[in-house]
């Protein structure tokens, strides 16, 4: 075998391996998994699971359960400050590693009422 060969041969092997698995090429339920930091707030929003979500900033660390319905969120506070916090929809949208949650049209209990942006770490 000749250099040549052997680079022809390597060139078509390692084109033919699969590649990485993008994050937008994950369903959404996916997508979402880990840590968001916002770009404007110091909140930083961790998605444990499929339904549970915990945010944190220097002052708090509290507990929401989430669902996910094509473009929008519904998101409840389930900790210990209030029993009965009602279940609000927001539209989000995730865009490679941006999450935005528009909470300008709804007030969510412990999230300022504007659009958020956050960062996957």
């Amino acid at each position: 075998m000749t250099g040549r060969t052997i680079l022809l041969g390597l060139l078509l092997f390692i084109a033919a391996q699969p590649g990485c698995k993008k994050n937008d090429d994950l369903p959404p339920e996916k997508q979402i998994l880990g840590v968001w930091v916002s770009t404007s707030t110091e909140d930083i929003l961790d998605f444990t699971d499929e339904d549970t979500f915990y945010k944190s900033n220097k002052n708090i660390h509290e507990p929401y359960r989430y669902q996910l319905e094509k473009d929008s969120i519904e998101i409840q506070y389930v900790g210990e400050s209030f029993i009965a916090v009602p279940p609000t929809k927001h539209k989000y949208t995730i865009s490679g590693s941006r999450l935005t949650i528009d909470f300008a049209s709804k007030h969510c209990f412990g999230f300022p009422t504007e659009l958020l942006t956050f960062v996957k770490r």
